[in-house]
């Protein structure tokens, strides 16, 4: 059964699908830290984060609409931050891990962009940031932050859950900055 709507000025076409559906989650953090002097500590942080899933909006598809999952996302974090010599010298660094399970993708097909879940994702990596003041007036600062990024698993294309080609793609990046 398929019922049509009668628009303004020449738009004809079928009612707009109907669906609900909900989610619920909370996101928390957990978080240590130790100072070892008074400018300088440690620390190691966990937290969830989540998305909710939806419903794609501007589809003519009723098939297309959804609805998609949610995202769920917890990230690893172990870092030192420190000032020396007086606070002339700064020295901070960290080891990240974040790990994506439903990764909510927007990807093209057909007429219009759709929202997918593409799987499990990661990314990996550090930072460390150095800054030197000779002076009030002369500083330099150094910022390193190699990573790797990608979607680790993801479902084949043509599966009847969405297809999109995520499975096995990586990508790589770094950034090597001195302002």
């Amino acid at each position: 059964l398929m019922t049509f709507i009668i628009g303004t000025g020449n738009c004809i076409g079928p009612a707009p699908p109907k669906g609900s559906k909900s989610w619920d989650k909370v996101g928390w953090k957990l978080g240590f830290d130790y100072k070892f002097a008074e400018n300088q500590m440690a620390y190691l942080t966990w937290a969830r984060g989540f998305k909710s899933g939806g419903f794609s909006g501007r589809i003519g598809l009723p098939t297309d609409l959804g609805p998609y999952g949610p995202e769920t996302v917890d990230t690893y974090e172990l870092g030192m931050k420190g000032d020396f010599l007086d606070r002339r010298r700064r020295a901070n660094a960290a080891v990240f891990y974040t790990d994506y399970t439903d990764l909510q993708i927007i990807v093209n097909e057909g007429i219009a962009p759709k929202v997918r879940n593409a799987g499990k994702a990661e990314i990996k990596g550090f930072e460390s940031e150095f800054e030197l003041a000779a002076s009030d007036a002369v500083a330099w600062a150094s910022v390193i932050r190699p990573f790797q990024q990608g979607i680790a698993d993801g479902p084949p294309t043509g599966e009847a859950t969405g297809s999109c080609r995520t499975r096995g793609r990586r990508a790589a990046g770094a950034e090597w900055l001195t302002p």
